[in-house]
């Protein structure tokens, strides 16, 4: 039995349809945030904070970056022992670079594990 002419218009009309949307649907696909976390690696405690800070940005369906050119985030841990006291911490968001700054070791790390807690948490980089 031959389609009718109706059932052939329909389908051509959903096939062009298609053809039309389809850039317009490809072009929306979300891809994952880059993100470069800069650290003195050669201290133990900054390489520890940001290897769990990375776990949770990738847990997050984050790209981790070695190195900043195209991340769309930089997360920078340092120490400002002159402006926080031991232990403390503070995370200081600035466009599209995080800064986590602790007053000792154990504040930075407590920072870089703050500020993984809340991604996991379900907070977005930009609502950071």
């Amino acid at each position: 039995m031959r389609p009718s002419c109706a059932s052939l218009c329909q389908r051509w009309s959903r096939a062009t349809l298609l053809l039309v949307l389809a850039p317009c649907l490809t072009s929306g696909v979300a891809r994952a945030q880059q993100v470069t976390i800069l650290h003195d690696g050669a201290v133990p405690q900054a390489a520890y904070a940001a290897r769990r800070l990375s776990a949770a940005l990738i847990e997050r369906g984050c790209r981790v970056a070695p190195a900043p050119a195209g991340s769309d985030y930089l997360i920078s841990l340092a120490l400002r022992q002159e402006t926080l006291g031991p232990e403390a911490f503070a995370i200081v968001p600035e466009g599209r670079t995080i800064s986590v700054v602790g007053g000792d070791q154990r504040g930075l790390i407590y920072g870089a594990l703050a500020l993984a807690e809340a991604l996991r948490n379900g907070t977005p980089l930009e609502s950071i």
